[in-house]
């Protein structure tokens, strides 16, 4: 269990017992020193910034908590009757403390309901702008600083004026509000999920890698294709496209990281929308060929070797691209066989460097190779220059634009 998991659960219980307005002063001191026994002096600091909304560190919490049940008990015995712990706190730092010079008495429903309303958006429940932006640049330094990975997803629900168009706003409000519950049961606890803006929503995936981030992003995507809303009987069907990006893979600042997240989900709708593209900035430095093949592969894990059949899409000197049904992730090392002509196999050391879900439910593996040198390279290179030029294997001009920087492939001059 998490931290903020047990600080929840903590405070969950301490306004239980303070809420049970039927409990005598003393009865709810004694509740309150049992969950102080069962979790330690944190208790302490919730209790306080219950009663007194005043932040202490746990040490500070402890000391003061035992000043205020005394203080209790002494003008208990002053006044003659039971003294609530909200007048003892009161008059604690007010008198005693002096830290406290207009306090004002709130419901303390009213209280959490006024916090909540200030960090969280009305409509879905989830946290507002501000505390996104917060929190994102919070989690961006602590990644920064110690080497962790921190994952941005940006969704965008599709063509949600024609949803408002067609069944109304009431319905458009209920599109919103059942995309926000479904990101509420598909992410853990330690994650931090906002409304950003309209149908716009982001979540903030502490600790956790791109691999990780797409089958989220992914888990989340096929839940909401799967539901069906109702308006008048009729069904309302919806879809949600999603873009992600990695710190420090792709950014180490907050604008950054959420800018490239918002180009990945631009080039999700492109892609027809109802899909997640991960932000990648590398540039492709050799142009690659069609190489659909199926290939054998060894994976290198943990002082142990998987066996691997892949399918490959295309091939280049830089690397090869592959689909896949299962993910691999980034950065693993893979040897692979390929069988690039009649009687002519090579072995060559590859790391995966993408990663990316497909709109079928496969992943699109990008793998470098990590040495080309001698015989290897001149195999491959001879491979890719029959494709581009059949009636001359040995075109120079063509092994020349093989290691230039194109995206696309040029006609061979020969």
């Amino acid at each position: 269990m998490t931290q903020d998991a047990t600080i929840d659960q903590i405070r969950q219980t301490v306004l239980q017992c303070l809420g049970d307005c039927l409990s005598s002063s003393e009865r709810q001191v004694a509740d309150l020193e049992k969950v102080i026994a069962r979790h330690g002096q944190q208790t302490c600091k919730v209790i306080l910034q219950q009663l007194a909304h005043v932040d202490l560190n746990d040490s500070e919490a402890e000391h003061f908590w035992t000043e205020v049940v005394s203080h209790q008990e002494g003008m208990s015995r002053t006044l003659g009757r039971g003294v609530s712990l909200h007048t003892a706190v009161c008059d604690y730092f007010c008198s005693v403390r002096k830290s406290m010079k207009h306090p004002t008495v709130v419901e303390m429903q009213t209280l959490e309901q006024t916090i909540r309303d200030s960090t969280h958006d009305f409509l879905t429940g989830l946290l507002n702008r501000k505390v996104f932006d917060f929190t994102l640049a919070q989690e961006i330094a602590r990644a920064n600083r110690y080497n962790r990975e921190v994952t941005l997803l940006f969704f965008d629900l599709d063509d949600f004026k024609t949803i408002n168009d067609s069944f109304g706003h009431p319905t458009g409000d209920k599109v919103l509000q059942e995309f926000a519950r479904i990101i509420e049961s598909e992410k853990r606890i330690e994650d931090s999920a906002a409304r950003y803006g309209g149908e716009e929503f982001v979540v903030i995936l502490p600790d956790t890698g791109k691999r990780a981030g797409l089958i989220l992003a992914e888990r989340i995507r096929e839940r909401v294709e799967k539901t069906t809303l109702l308006h008048e009987g009729q069904p309302v069907h919806f879809t949600v496209s999603g873009g992600l990006a990695t710190c420090p893979d792709a950014a180490t600042d907050r604008d950054a990281l959420l800018r490239f997240a918002d180009h990945a989900l631009y080039m999700a709708k492109d892609a027809g929308k109802n899909t997640i593209v991960s932000y990648r900035n590398e540039k492709r430095r050799y142009l690659r060929i069609d190489f659909v093949r199926d290939i054998k592969a060894r994976l290198q894990t943990d002082k142990k070797q998987e066996e691997l059949r892949l399918v490959s899409k295309d091939i280049g000197l830089g690397g090869i691209l592959f689909e896949n049904s299962i993910p691999i992730d980034v950065g693993s090392h893979i040897e692979l066989l390929l069988d690039i002509a009649p009687e002519e196999n090579l072995t060559l050391a590859g790391k995966v460097v993408r990663l990316e879900v497909l709109a079928n439910g496969k992943y699109e593996l990008g793998v470098a190779f990590l040495t080309l040198h001698g015989d290897t390279d001149h195999a491959l290179s001879r491979h890719i220059c029959q494709h581009l030029c059949p009636q001359n294997t040995h075109c120079r001009q063509t092994r020349k634009i093989l290691t230039a920087n194109f995206s696309t492939i040029e006609s061979c001059p020969c």
